[in-house]
């Protein structure tokens, strides 16, 4: 076996990959075609169509697995056809029985289909790299969230229990979240996962009054009430398994837009005007892009920089 066999990739595992690429292209593709025909329908609505597309593109290898996994359980893919018998007419038995036999010395020039296997050999090599890559750039971030520094509960003259309990009655929550300081934040966000918390930069900015402090809460408390920092990781491991493909990276794109806009609608249900709020979205968004590096990567940190 020379070294040009050893990279040939299994002809199932070369199958199984073009599968996948073509149903993930295929599910992102109705997802973004499904959104757009319904861009007149409310933002919800398409947020929705594209989450379904997430969960799909997630989807598509274990379906593909099982999809391939059944063929030989059903009869019509289990009968193998016939071999084909060839004649030769007996007068071209001595040029075959004649024909010179290569010599094994001599190096066998590469034919078409060697050539088309070994490119392909490499882009699914190169797939495997990136997605690779793309996996340990997720575990690296969830780690360093994890160990961010989270100061003290937030505390405010208006804060009271009252408040909380009012603002968390908005989305239909027991309790409103825990809030923090911490000045590895740039902007006020939500972090963590299985007990996500919403953190505020620290020092918090003093010209916000209770209304804008209000309209913050009530942002970053939808994206807990509506589950966005679970949505916000399948989003993130489907671009991560179909890196490779534009239409995924423009469906997390839209995403992020439609999640901060729904959120931005939330925010609006309490005493902030949209004067106000605006304010301080125009504040937060100088700060936060005026910052040559991020500290570290928090929550739906991709979601904010998108909305803004």
């Amino acid at each position: 076996m020379n070294a040009l066999e050893m990279l040939l990739i299994p002809v199932e595992a070369r199958d199984f990959a073009v599968q996948v690429a073509i149903g993930g292209m295929c599910v992102c593709a109705m997802a973004l075609a499904v959104a757009r025909f319904m861009r007149r329908r409310s933002e919800p609505l398409r947020y929705g169509i594209l989450l379904t597309g997430v969960i799909g593109l997630l989807a598509v290898p274990a379906l593909v697995g099982l999809g391939r996994a059944c063929q030989g359980a059903l009869p019509w893919f289990a009968s193998q056809p016939e071999t084909e018998v060839m004649k030769v007419p007996a007068e071209m038995l001595p040029e075959l029985l004649n024909r010179p036999v290569a010599d094994p010395l001599e190096p066998a020039a590469q034919s078409p289909s060697v050539v088309g296997e070994t490119i392909g050999a490499g882009l699914l090599a190169l797939w495997g790299l990136g997605t690779l890559i793309g996996t340990c750039r997720l575990f690296w971030a969830l780690w360093k969230q994890s160990r961010a520094l989270v100061g003290l509960p937030w505390r405010a003259g208006f804060w009271t229990d009252g408040l909380k309990a009012q603002l968390a009655q908005t989305f239909g929550l027991r309790r409103f979240p825990a809030v923090h300081l911490s000045p590895a934040a740039p902007m006020p966000m939500v972090i963590g996962i299985w007990r996500p918390m919403i953190v505020l930069p620290d020092p918090a900015p003093a010209s916000w009054e209770q209304s804008q402090w209000e309209a913050i809460l009530l942002h970053e408390a939808a994206h807990i009430a509506r589950g966005d920092h679970w949505a916000g990781l399948a989003q993130r491991v489907a671009v991560i398994l179909f890196w490779w493909c534009p239409l995924v990276h423009l469906m997390a794109r839209r995403l992020n837009e439609l999640r901060e806009n729904i959120c931005d609608d939330c925010a609006l249900q309490g005493t902030c005007d949209r004067f106000a709020y605006a304010e301080l979205l125009v504040e937060s968004a100088e700060h936060f892009l005026s910052l040559a590096a991020l500290p570290v990567p928090l929550g739906l940190l991709d979601s904010a920089r998108g909305g803004l």
